[in-house]
């Protein structure tokens, strides 16, 4: 799940805070603006095939996107990681109607992984991993492969900053798409993004990714899509048997 609304309790309190930045975040699935439509698209088909899977979803939020990714009929088992409760109970109701198990916890991604054991066919990451500082990143992807069995499949999606971009400029980049084209955001709703952006977001390269993801044996890496504005990628990639 995005990190855009504090979300992950990085600021904030209380029980209406979190929902004034639900509702911002609903806006931001509703109208499609940071591509989750696309990412759907891709994620559903990178499922299709699979039977009687366990996933991993990194940053869970309300599993918007693996609820909207699976069919409903598949058995699979689900692990959900996020440090919001109410996200959480977001998560469980959208997938009540899934005929998979779920279970979650309620934590932070990046320290559960290092205290999970087992496989996992699937493993995904949704714009959480651009919080991370980079020596964390890197480990991130360690902890990953660990995680992920024989065969099984790495999907996340994030912001990204284009190649020879700092992160200032990328940042500056967002906060002008944010203003000029996430136009059914209220002021309010469009500051709080646009401080997200500027206190909490530490996006990498494509370089980085890749680099990372080579070094920790992963293959078959690619890059299904890239967003109209050039700030979100989507990698998918795999672990050798």
């Amino acid at each position: 799940m995005m990190r855009v609304f504090n979300m992950s309790g990085q600021a904030g309190s209380g029980e209406s805070t979190f929902f004034e930045q639900w509702n911002s975040y609903r806006k931001v699935i509703k109208y499609n603006y940071m591509s989750h439509a696309q990412i759907i698209d891709v994620i559903r088909q990178e499922l299709y095939d699979l039977e009687d899977i366990s996933i991993l979803d990194l940053g869970c939020g309300d599993s918007h996107v693996l609820a909207c990714s699976v069919d409903k009929e598949k058995n699979f088992r689900y692990l959900g990681i996020d440090t919001a409760n109410d996200a959480i109970r977001f998560s469980e109701q959208n997938l009540t109607s899934h005929k998979g198990i779920a279970r979650h916890i309620h934590g932070d991604f990046f320290a559960e992984m290092g205290r999970l054991s087992g496989d996992f066919d699937v493993i995904i990451s949704g714009y959480s991993l651009h919080h991370l500082k980079r020596e964390n990143k890197e480990e991130f992807f360690a902890l990953v492969s660990n995680l992920l069995s024989a065969r099984g499949t790495f999907m996340f999606y994030d912001a990204e900053v284009n190649s020879g971009e700092s992160q200032s400029d990328c940042k500056t980049r967002t906060y002008r798409t944010i203003r000029e084209h996430f136009r059914q955001l209220d002021a309010n709703e469009m500051n709080a993004l646009i401080n997200h952006v500027r206190d909490y977001d530490l996006p990498e390269d494509e370089d980085f990714h890749v680099e990372n993801m080579r070094k920790n044996g992963f293959i078959d890496i690619k890059k299904p899509f890239k967003d109209k504005y050039d700030l979100y990628s989507l990698y998918v990639s795999k672990k050798p048997a």
